[in-house]
């Protein structure tokens, strides 16, 4: 038993020298799933590092040392088992990118306000309950991920993020956004209880919109046409879901991706009729011959996904039209 855990002991030893090797050409000191409890001493001299990743060292703490990487502008602390952000984190004022997900961290300190160059900030599976107040002194926060907080309780944005371009709210039920984000342009309001399009006609710039897994939100409304720039829609689509020809009056669309629950095979022909999309995505069970042979004739499908639990599977369409004589 003691030679086992001494040989994987010594194995973390060389997997760690040769990060460290690779960390002095690269900028980029990746530390992760190494059982650490602390920074190595022997990466503080690295000080021209620009990237460090401490993902899954659960029970690592957090001192000082990070203070010596002067440069450093990307930082991943997620999976640790943090209960708090640490102050020292809120002291490097260089950060772009910070990610603290799968922590037990609900709050965000008022000294989080210091991160002002901050534009990604990933806090994915953690125990907020209520949108962190701080961020809105974030004026260069670009791309915001909140998916799946432990409680899932609703996330409501009510003030302005005047640069923020991605929002990703997924699984946190009935979020809402009520404020207008000039230049967002990526959201996923998934599995979010949402019954309507409140929270995302108003976002004017919008390319990609995710509705995922949302059972109440049924149609594609009428206000659908003032995302004009929109490029790509995820949806789920249900026996009675309505407004689907409402699609062809974004010319700009050009990826639909479908969770295809529905057992009505109208409805996917109904998907087939929009004109300018590209991309399918195909998401559930769905095993219906004439309707592929139908999907395949489509003269513009340049990607086609079929996606389940257990795989995902880049369909060749070209092989796959010649294989059933198809000639576009």
């Amino acid at each position: 038993m003691n030679q086992s855990i001494s040989s994987i002991a010594e194995k973390k030893i060389s997997i760690l020298e040769k990060r460290i090797l690779k960390a002095k050409v690269s900028k980029k000191l990746d530390l992760s799933d190494l059982s650490l409890t602390s920074i190595p001493t022997e990466v503080l001299d690295l000080t021209h590092i620009e990237s460090i990743a401490l993902t899954n060292n659960l029970g690592l703490i957090l001192g000082n040392e990070l203070a010596k990487f002067s440069n450093l502008r990307f930082l991943k602390i997620d999976y640790l088992g943090l209960t708090k952000v640490p102050e020292i984190v809120t002291q490097i004022s260089s950060l772009e990118s910070l990610d603290i997900s799968g922590n037990c961290i609900s709050e965000l300190p008022e000294t989080f306000s210091n991160l002002k160059n901050l534009k990604r900030f990933k806090l994915y599976n953690c125990d907020f309950e209520v949108f962190p107040k701080v961020l809105y002194q974030l004026e260069k926060l670009e791309d915001l991920n909140l998916a799946f907080q432990e409680k899932q309780n609703a996330i409501h944005i009510n003030q302005a993020l005047r640069n923020l371009k991605k929002l990703n709210l997924n699984a946190n039920y009935g979020s809402t956004v009520s404020v207008k984000l000039p230049k967002l342009i990526v959201l996923n309001l998934d599995n979010c209880g949402l019954k309507s399009f409140e929270s995302i006609c108003i976002h004017k710039k919008l390319k990609s919109v995710s509705i995922r897994l949302n059972k109440n939100l049924n149609f594609i409304p009428n206000q659908i046409v003032e995302l004009q720039k929109l490029q790509a829609i995820h949806f789920y689509l249900s026996d009675d879901f309505q407004g689907i020809d409402k699609l062809n009056e974004l010319p700009k669309l050009k990826r639909i991706h479908v969770q295809f629950l529905s057992t009505n095979p109208k409805k996917l022909k109904d998907i087939l009729k929009i004109i300018s999309f590209t991309d399918l995505y195909l998401e559930g069970s769905f095993e219906n011959r004439k309707l592929w042979k139908k999907i395949l004739k489509k003269p513009n499908l340049e990607v086609l996904y079929r996606i389940s639990n257990y795989y995902d599977e880049k369909i060749n369409i070209q092989r796959a039209r010649n294989e059933i004589g198809i000639k576009i």
